[in-house]
C-alpha cells in the first residue's frame, strides 16, 4: 500500500509509474480513497470495504481534505495514464469516480506528504519515493517498461539508455536517481 508520490504533481506522479505499477496503483489509490471516506464516516455500499486503515499513507490520506483530493487527482490521473497506454476504458475503479469525486472539497495543494519509503531520513519526500521507485526497478527480474511514454525524467537523467526506445515501450534498468537539490 502506498502512492509513490514522485512529485508534488499528481499527474507527473502517475506518469512516472511503469507499466507493472501502474494497474496496482489504481488499486490501491481506490482503496486508500474508499478507506479514508469510510474512517470519516461518509463511506457507501457502492465503495471498497475498510483496507489498511492504520497505514500511514491511509491517515494521511483521511486526516486532510488536501491529502484526499490530491490523491483523487492522483488516482484519475493514474486511470488517465493507463488509457493512454493501453487504449484501455474498462478499469473496475472507474465506477466508483462519482462517489470519490462528490467527497472533493478543495483544490489546495497538500501542505506535507507522508513519507512510507525506507529513506525515512531523506527530508525530500518526493525524491525518497524516486530513490525507492528507482530501487525496485534496479531490482525487478524484468527491466520496467513503459508503454507509449518512456522513463520518467528522473530516471532518464541517470541512466540514458545505450540506444534509442522503442516507439511502443522503453526498457531500461534504473540507477539512484542524484540529488537535484543542495543541502
Amino acid at each position: 500500500m502506498n502512492i509513490f508520490a514522485t512529485s508534488p504533481d499528481p499527474v507527473e506522479s502517475a506518469r512516472a509509474l511503469d507499466d507493472r505499477r501502474l494497474n496496482k496503483m489504481i488499486v490501491e489509490s481506490a482503496q486508500i480513497l474508499c478507506t479514508s471516506l469510510h474512517l470519516n464516516g461518509l463511506g457507501t455500499s457502492e465503495l471498497y470495504r475498510v483496507a489498511y486503515a492504520a497505514h500511514p499513507v491511509v491517515k494521511w490520506a483521511s486526516s486532510d481534505p488536501r491529502h484526499y483530493a490530491w490523491l483523487f487527482r492522483h488516482f484519475t490521473a493514474l486511470l488517465d495514464e493507463r488509457r493512454f497506454r493501453t487504449a484501455k476504458t474498462d478499469h473496475g475503479c472507474r465506477r466508483m469516480l462519482p462517489a470519490l469525486l462528490a467527497r472533493v472539497t478543495t483544490t489546495e495543494p497538500p501542505a506535507t506528504f507522508v513519507n512510507c519509503t525506507p529513506y525515512k531520513d531523506e527530508r525530500d519526500v518526493h525524491l525518497a519515493y524516486r530513490m525507492t521507485l528507482a530501487g525496485k526497478w534496479a531490482k525487478d527480474a524484468r527491466p520496467p517498461t513503459w508503454l507509449k511514454r518512456g522513463p520518467p525524467e528522473f530516471l532518464r537523467a541517470v541512466n540514458a539508455p545505450p540506444q534509442a526506445p522503442s516507439p511502443r515501450s522503453a526498457a531500461v534498468r534504473p540507477a539512484r536517481p542524484r540529488r537535484t537539490d543542495s543541502r
